[in-house]
């Protein structure tokens, strides 16, 4: 993968700053999802609205935290998992542009939301690890 950067340690602490962000929204929701869902603009007024916002939410947000962890811890060794991460964070932001094509752009913290998506999902890309010499 072409990188503009190679520094593992400014790698490794992105993944971990990540981590931190999603863990933090993950707890948010289940703590607050009435605060959450009024933030992405869903009602809550049935079992199934709890139930989706805290699958495609709060698990959601767990398993990007679970995965950023796991990309620190082996920074070095498997790069891609850091890659990944960064494919499923701005994945966010081309669903939010497909929206956009028929619905409009999104308004508020989403647009914020969107932004913060875009820039570190491609800063998660262009930083790579040390490249290792060939042996």
């Amino acid at each position: 993968m072409i990188a503009l950067i190679h520094h593992t340690p400014a790698r490794r602490a992105m993944l971990l700053m990540t981590a931190l962000v999603f863990a933090g929204l993950a707890v948010q929701t289940l703590i607050r999802p009435d605060l959450v869902a009024q933030a992405v603009g869903n009602g809550l007024r049935s079992a199934n609205d709890y139930s989706e916002l805290h699958a495609i939410y709060a698990g959601l947000w767990l398993g990007h935290t679970a995965l950023g962890l796991l990309a620190a811890r082996h920074v070095d060794r498997q790069p891609l998992l850091g890659d990944v991460l960064a494919l499923l964070i701005f994945s966010q932001a081309v669903g939010r542009v497909m929206s956009a094509a028929q619905w409009g752009w999104p308004d508020g913290v989403l647009r914020v939301m969107m932004a913060v998506e875009v820039i570190s999902g491609l800063t998660l890309w262009l930083v790579r690890p040390h490249r290792k010499p060939a042996a």
